[in-house]
């Protein structure tokens, strides 16, 4: 899980702290999916492009926003009455906020889907690639060919590239997460406002 919290230390003042706090939280997740849409934290569109493959396989362009499930994932809880916490439960979040290199786990490359089609066919089989291999040997033929996994369907002459085998994958860092100093200021503005009494 990625998360974060704002607190507030002084609480010598007679306003309604928790409703502030809900404010400030709902501020923060609108901030941080404003900027997956602008594609960049302090400026729009300062993040790295999709690569080449990315774009084949999302047949998108933009970073992040391929399915919408990340943004859609970043909420905000109230932890008590001094504290709210803004967080994700995205697997993959910390790694495409922070950036960083992927390996497989086991075996010596990641099985890559080619395009959209082999992505599809992979979500089809539950994202299971031993389960999407099973299908294709029971409708044709297939082989490993360099850093390729290719399938032949019975009947074609056509072999299709199913996976890149990469040994590893760098992800550029994409902040989206985080407490930037356009943020402290928002923030600071909703606690100003109630403490001025014009809220």
């Amino acid at each position: 899980m990625l998360s974060y919290s704002l607190k507030l230390k002084e609480r010598n003042i007679n306003i309604d702290v928790p409703k502030l706090l809900d404010r400030a939280g709902r501020y923060m997740v609108s901030s941080s999916v404003a900027k997956i849409m602008m594609g960049g934290s302090t400026k729009p569109g300062e993040w790295a492009e999709n690569s080449s493959l990315t774009v084949a396989i999302k047949r998108g362009g933009n970073p992040l926003r391929d399915t919408g499930q990340l943004m859609s994932s970043i909420h905000h809880t109230m932890q008590g009455t001094d504290s709210v916490v803004i967080s994700t439960n995205r697997v993959g979040a910390r790694l495409q906020n922070e950036g960083g290199t992927i390996r497989p786990k086991k075996g010596k490359y990641l099985w890559i889907p080619a395009d959209y089609r082999a992505r599809q066919d992979l979500m089809r089989s539950g994202w299971s690639i031993t389960n999407l291999i099973r299908k294709l040997r029971a409708t044709g033929y297939c082989k490993q060919s360099g850093h390729a996994f290719l399938y032949l369907e019975k009947g074609s002459k056509k072999w299709r590239t199913v996976f890149i085998l990469k040994e590893s994958v760098h992800i550029p860092q994409r902040r989206f997460f985080g407490f930037e100093e356009k943020d402290k200021t928002e923030v600071r503005k909703i606690f100003r406002k109630a403490m001025d009494g014009s809220v």
